[in-house]
């Protein structure tokens, strides 16, 4: 949907013979310059997709460094209505970082000047799955502050006008009518 062509995803365990990849296929349906908006509570199926567009130079992703939920469980049913969750494979981006444990990086991290609030990722657990990989890039950083006066229901909004911050930014290398066709949208 996002890509014409390239990996998507890749999935792999202990034996090779299952590992997978996964191949874009189709045309773009959107083409125009995106954003993608994560923190630390963006996980799993989100990490991928943001990954993917992120590798692909699809998208610009800010925020915060996402959970790191990059493994694959399969579940065996047992007697009795119980069940045994084995985790078989990690799933890794296109550029071949493992989500597990890491996360995905943010191109522009927002940062809080003082941290007050309980962020909990998959690295911080118990017992988590481990990455051999470790994601290397080293994200721009923009600090927000805690003590501004905005009304609590507008909080994430310094967010938001980041990523149009970056949209716009990225609306300005496009040729004249994709920038007609923005103002439009944005009016």
């Amino acid at each position: 949907m996002f890509i014409n062509k390239g990996v998507i995803v890749s999935i792999k365990g202990r034996n090779p013979d299952n590992d997978q990849t996964i191949y874009a296929t189709d045309k773009p349906i959107f083409k125009k310059p995106h954003v993608v908006l994560i923190n630390s509570g963006t996980a799993s199926a989100a990490e991928i997709v943001t990954g993917c567009l992120k590798d692909h130079n699809r998208a610009i992703v800010i925020g915060q460094r996402s959970f790191g939920k990059g493994n694959v469980q399969d579940v065996i049913p047992l007697k009795g209505g119980y069940a045994l969750i084995l985790t078989v494979a990690k799933y890794y981006t296109p550029n071949g970082f493992s989500i597990q444990a890491e996360g995905i990086v943010p191109n522009i991290e927002i940062k809080k000047k003082n941290e007050d609030e309980f962020v909990l990722r998959e690295n911080e657990l118990l017992h988590h799955l481990t990455s051999k990989k470790a994601i290397l890039q080293k994200p721009q950083e923009i600090l927000i502050d805690n003590n501004t006066k905005e009304p609590k229901h507008l909080k994430n909004e310094f967010i938001i006008k980041q990523a149009i911050k970056v949209l716009d930014e990225e609306i300005q290398k496009c040729p004249q009518s994709a920038k007609a066709c923005y103002s439009y949208l944005k009016s």
